[in-house]
């Protein structure tokens, strides 16, 4: 099992004891390390210090780093939380490449029994964040791209797109679009893939939050009729800022 207790603690998989400290992060009681099982490569994960604020530097995580309109896929926590973890850590090193960090992101993510789909939606998701961190005209012309075979894809069933002189099929626009995403490696199918099953529930999520946000106001507001204190509920969740150096 490549996720170890520290130095001197003995064999035996590592547990993660965690304290909140806000309303969507946390402080690790106690560190572990990961051993990359390709190269041996070992990786320590500290823990935070209690006795500092959770504001400094590197001093708290939020865990899996998901917005919350998709917790009905991937949840902040769970079988993930160590490989999450992980990847905090390695992203905060300056050390170690992101795409590096990603890799053994989804290597730790095998590790913790993670579901294939699953583990490679998720690499797939901190690799695109890394894209765009790095290579901000790639990552642009990626989600261009990836809008383009979207539109591509909705104009075809609905009779927008006409068969070409020459008996070219109108789905063909798309195939090529497709066709031509495999320039940005394995990143692209990945993603496709997960924009495919994921748009429709995600737009699903959204629609309901929005009823219920919408019920919550009118409350609300008949609170104010009533001479009751007016309170707005927030339409999204509080979030805390972490802080990166």
């Amino acid at each position: 099992m490549p996720f170890l207790k520290l130095d001197g603690e003995g064999p035996g998989d590592p547990e993660v004891t965690l304290k909140q400290v806000g309303p969507n992060s946390f402080q690790l009681l106690h560190g572990f390390r990961y051993q990359v099982p390709s190269d041996g490569d070992i990786h320590l994960v500290p823990a935070h210090d209690p006795d500092l604020p959770p504001t400094a530097p590197n001093n708290s995580t939020d865990l899996a780093s998901v917005p919350f309109w998709l917790w009905w896929f991937v949840a902040s926590y769970g079988l993930h939380t160590r490989a999450a973890l992980l990847h905090d850590q390695l992203v905060d090193m300056t050390q170690i490449d992101r795409v590096e960090a990603d890799r053994v992101f989804r290597l730790a993510l095998e590790e913790s029994k993670v579901r294939w789909m699953r583990r490679w939606l998720m690499w797939a998701a901190v690799s695109m964040a890394t894209m765009a961190l790095k290579t901000r005209a790639r990552f642009a012309a990626f989600v261009g791209t990836l809008f383009l075979l979207v539109g591509l894809l909705a104009a075809w069933p609905l009779g927008w797109l006409s068969d070409a002189p020459g008996d070219v099929p109108a789905w063909a626009p798309a195939l090529v679009v497709f066709a031509a995403g495999f320039a940005y490696g394995l990143l692209w199918p990945l993603a496709v893939v997960g924009l495919l099953l994921i748009a429709a529930p995600t737009i699903l999520v959204l629609a309901v939050l929005l009823v219920v946000w919408l019920l919550d106001t009118a409350k609300a507001a008949w609170n104010k009729l009533r001479g009751r204190t007016f309170e707005l509920p927030p339409l999204l969740p509080p979030r805390e800022p972490r802080k990166r150096f």
